[in-house]
This record gives structure tokens, C-alpha cells and sequence, in this order.
């Protein structure tokens, strides 16, 4: 594996394990549903295989839809999870209006939504790994920064 790609999936590790670690509590060993945006861009790949090995870790299993770019696709995999009973979604949300009831209707269930890193603010959601002064952003910006030119603003 090159070791950007290497890089990007411990990255993606270290921030889907914290962030599974949250909504640990009162888990019992399952499936978590991954609300994947777009599964053939490589660093969304990159983070599903993060989520697998971090769900590994605590005994679960991931379970991934992709939308495609489709944000009515990403409402219907949020409600396919409910129906499924996942113990948990992770998402990067296309259209925070679109998914906002679909939010609700997990947090109803007892869902708990991770938002990986998307500008939802959407009140139901459970988790937004921003928020929790998680460190992938300012990793992904030392990475790019000692690997371009001396004075560029990152």
C-alpha cells in the first residue's frame, strides 16, 4: 500500500475508533451502518476501510451504502440502517435539509449518527467529530504542509 493511501487510513482509524468509542457505551457487539456520500472516491475508501478495522476492534461489523452524490439516496440509506436497527451510522451528510428528518427518525430508534465531518448541524445528530476537537483535519494539513513548498499557507 503507498503510503499516502497508508496514511489516510490511519488517519481515518484513529478518528472513526474515537469516534465509535463516543457511542460505545451500552453497545452490544452488531453492525454499524457507513452512509458512504461516494464509495469510489479513494478517500472515502480510504475511510470505510479505516471504519472496518476500528469496528473489528470492538467486535462489530460495517455495513456500507453508497449514495452515489445522491442526497434523496443518502436519506434512503439512513432510513435502510433504522429498518436494519444498526447500532450506529456514520455519514458524511450531502444536504443537511434532506437528511435532517431522517436524523430524527434515527435518533428516535436510539441511533446514535456520527457526522464525519460535514457542516449538518443538524440538532439530532448524536456525534459530530468536529466538535470534539478530534485531530484528522490538522494531521491532513501537517501531511500536505512537509510535502509542499516553504512559505505556502495551508
Amino acid at each position: 500500500m503507498r503510503a499516502p493511501i497508508r496514511r489516510r487510513v490511519g488517519v481515518a482509524v484513529a478518528t472513526v475508533t474515537a469516534a465509535l468509542a463516543v457511542t460505545a457505551t451500552g453497545l452490544a457487539a452488531g453492525i454499524i451502518g457507513d452512509a458512504n456520500p461516494v464509495a469510489s472516491n479513494p478517500n472515502q475508501q480510504a475511510i470505510t476501510k479505516g471504519e472496518i478495522q476500528a469496528g473489528k476492534a470492538y467486535g462489530w461489523g460495517v455495513k456500507t451504502l453508497d449514495a452515489n452524490l445522491s442526497p434523496d439516496k443518502q436519506v434512503s440509506d439512513v432510513d435502510t440502517f433504522i429498518s436494519l436497527k444498526t447500532k450506529g451510522i456514520i455519514i458524511w451528510t450531502l444536504d443537511p435539509g434532506a437528511v435532517g428528518a431522517a436524523y430524527k427518525r434515527a435518533q428516535k430508534a436510539g441511533i446514535p449518527v456520527i457526522d464525519f465531518g460535514s457542516q449538518s448541524n443538524v440538532n439530532s445528530t448524536v456525534f459530530d467529530e468536529r466538535g470534539y476537537k478530534c485531530t484528522a483535519g490538522a494531521k491532513a494539513a501537517d501531511y500536505i504542509a512537509q510535502r509542499v513548498d516553504k512559505g505556502a499557507k495551508i
